[in-house]
């Protein structure tokens, strides 16, 4: 039983990130930080909550950013494809208000001459 204790608590302490080292999680890092949250992940096995429960808990403490593969990679995705979207959308409809005011003026684009 110990030994998949371990193995739960080695797969999550490869999860968390060390939040006082520069991308390396926890279960690589030797800082302070790392190891005072691998004693609590240790703790929170033996309380015996589930690997969900541990996640939720850390998360909840520490915040999204405190997981190496963060539940809002897509929402960053869709943060930096928004204004994309937008510039895409506004220069189509700023070169349809251009055609009009040509058409409207009387003035022939070259696509318009027979």
């Amino acid at each position: 039983m110990e030994n998949l204790d371990e193995q739960r608590a080695q797969n999550l302490f490869s999860q968390f990130k060390c939040i006082t080292c520069s991308g390396e999680n926890i279960k690589e890092s030797q800082s302070e930080f790392a190891k005072m949250l691998r004693e609590d992940v240790d703790d929170y096995i033996k309380q015996g909550l589930d690997d969900k429960q541990i996640i939720q808990k850390v998360v909840q403490i520490y915040g999204d950013d405190i997981m190496l593969t963060s539940s809002y990679a897509y929402g960053g995705l869709l943060m930096w494809m928004i204004p994309l979207i937008v510039i895409i959308f506004g220069l189509g409809k700023l070169n349809s208000i251009l055609r009009r005011a040509g058409d409207k003026t009387g003035n022939e684009t070259p696509s318009h001459k027979q």
